[in-house]
């Protein structure tokens, strides 16, 4: 299991957790709750695959995902989770 900071706007917000599970990368994101719907991507060396919209838990936003391997492959090693404001669909 490896843990890699969250950023929004430059600034540390959260935690991604990236874990294998068998022939799957599984993708666990916790982060501050702000205001407003977020959109959460994994940022890797080759480019970022979008997770999807985290939700609200206690005090947190919270996203866990399970991905083919195939899928996470081409954005290369994971470098660090992304966080941005949701404004005309999550991009």
């Amino acid at each position: 299991m490896d843990k890699y900071p969250v950023l929004a706007g430059g600034e540390t917000v959260g935690e991604l957790t990236v874990e294998a599970a068998a022939s799957d990368t599984v993708l666990d994101m916790s982060c501050v709750r702000r205001e407003g719907l977020w959109c959460a991507w994994a940022v890797g060396e080759s480019g970022a695959l979008r997770i999807g919209i985290p939700e609200p838990e206690g005090d947190r936003l919270h996203l866990r995902r399970r991905f083919s391997r195939s899928m996470t492959a081409p954005i290369g090693r994971i470098l660090r989770g992304r966080s941005g404001q949701r404004r005309n669909g999550c991009r």
